[in-house]
């Protein structure tokens, strides 16, 4: 049973794959990272920006074969507002009531003007489940969503799904991330027919040279959304001091990174959005070369602070610490484990750390927002953030939270990114493409711009 709650969006486990196959959230974002219709064909904002109307897909049915109805989603959503993990989408605390005031139709009451919508993609907690889901009592007791595939069994990790449009069957299971020769022969031997990397893989290294080689096998790969990047501690320290931050930066070689640490299969990124996304102020391509440290700054101290278990993390500051020294800094790599580096964390005894944005549809505003706003009081499903605020960022960001068109927030963008380089508070560095690798006689695989997404719905074998 406990397996069993995994698959639902109101928790946290079980990976997004295997629930964007299953249920839809009410808005998604399409290939231009436009909001686009999901299980709502069309919504609008009333009452001044205080009132949220979505009208349902016409004909929409749960794969029980129920039709869906307004209620059935008021029910969920009423559901995980409620749940105190999910109070790190801002949603929780703007929307004051959901109502049905028609079959096809759901009503979102907002406490004052507030951009939600963009929120709704995420599929933890979102994506909508059916009333079939639900025992009388109200556990959830089997995934029922209305999405393009239904689950038919579930074995540990084991999936077994069923295309609601002509009964094709597949099974997902999930594979170790970090053996490209085992996936090599798997992909030989026939145990799987396809591998399709997730937000946070790393690049297949020699399993996309060996793919791009070997005419039984194929490699797709399209651009990524998530973004790796260094931030700074703003309040304390050397890299409190603005040149410091504007030295670091420019010493940083991208393109050397992306040649050592993802097999070339990443592009640079000088923005906080990665340049795939049409919003990104910046274009791909833009890293200048990197430059020494200015004589004043020559043997300035710095701490770059990762997880020794996060592999690409670490990996990232053995590399940006070499770039750094190369350039005149001196720098300390402090790789730790568990409590030790949550209590650095916690103390602030670093000065640079490793991150990773998570990519579309969080990218660019659930991110900005996570990353430039103060924590939620309550405690949440999103990890605490150890780092000081730019008060700058801080006012912008909750205007992007009071900006209900799509052409307010992408103006917002451009100003965020202006105080980012005005002041050089972050220092994105790429962003690694997403990929998949199949058998040669595979096809109907598509790589959406969103991550968490799968596209089969003209999978076949040939």
């Amino acid at each position: 049973m406990r397996q069993l709650r995994m698959i639902s969006p109101l928790s946290y486990r079980g990976g997004f794959h295997t629930k964007a196959l299953l249920y839809e959230t009410l808005v998604k974002r399409d290939d231009e990272a436009r909001l686009a219709p999901g299980l709502a064909e069309s919504w609008q904002y009333e009452d001044h920006g205080r009132s949220l109307r979505l009208r349902l897909r016409a004909h929409a049915k749960w794969h029980d074969a129920r039709p869906v109805h307004a209620k059935d989603v008021v029910v969920h959503f009423r559901r995980w507002l409620q749940l105190p993990e999910h109070a790190w989408l801002r949603a929780c605390s703007e929307i004051a009531a959901v109502e049905a005031p028609s079959p096809h139709e759901v009503l979102l009451r907002l406490r004052r003007p507030a951009a939600v919508l963009p929120e709704l993609t995420a599929i933890n907690p979102c994506a909508i489940r059916g009333p079939g889901s639900l025992d009388r009592e109200g556990e959830f007791v089997h995934p029922v969503g209305s999405g393009p595939w239904r689950l038919l069994s579930m074995e540990e990790d084991h999936y077994r799904y069923q295309r609601v449009a002509d009964g094709q069957r597949i099974d997902l299971v999930p594979f170790p991330r970090q053996d490209s020769q085992e996936l090599l022969r798997a992909l030989g031997r026939g145990e799987i027919d396809a591998f399709i990397s997730s937000w946070d893989d790393p690049a297949p290294g020699p399993a996309a040279r060996a793919a791009a080689e070997d005419p039984k096998l194929q490699l797709i790969s399209t651009a990524g959304t998530s973004l790796q990047y260094v931030s700074f501690l703003l309040h304390d320290g050397p890299s409190s001091d603005p040149k410091v931050r504007a030295a670091i930066r420019d010493a940083v070689d991208r393109a050397a990174m992306i040649e050592a640490l993802e097999d070339g299969l990443a592009e640079p990124c000088t923005a906080w959005a990665a340049p795939s996304l049409p919003c990104s102020p910046k274009a791909a391509g833009q890293s200048p070369a990197p430059r020494p440290v200015p004589a004043a700054l020559a043997g300035c101290q710095l701490r770059i602070l990762c997880g020794h278990s996060q592999n690409r993390a670490y990996q990232i500051a053995q590399l940006l610490a070499a770039q750094l020294g190369d350039a005149g800094f001196e720098v300390e790599l402090k790789a730790l484990e568990g409590n030790a580096y949550r209590r650095a964390l916690q103390r602030q005894e670093w000065d640079l750390r490793i991150e990773r944005s998570w990519g579309l549809p969080y990218d660019p505003f659930i991110t900005s927002v996570s990353r430039f706003q103060a924590p939620t009081a309550e405690a949440s499903a999103a990890s605490k953030r150890h780092h000081s605020l730019d008060p700058e960022l801080e006012k912008l960001t909750r205007e992007l939270l009071q900006a209900v068109s799509e052409s307010e927030q992408e103006a917002l963008y451009t100003k965020i990114q202006a105080r980012i380089d005005q002041a050089a508070l972050l220092l994105p560095l790429y962003a690694p493409r997403r990929f998949a690798i199949c058998r040669s006689g595979i096809s109907g695989i598509r790589l959406p711009l969103d991550p968490y997404q799968l596209d089969l719905d003209k999978l076949a074998r040939r």
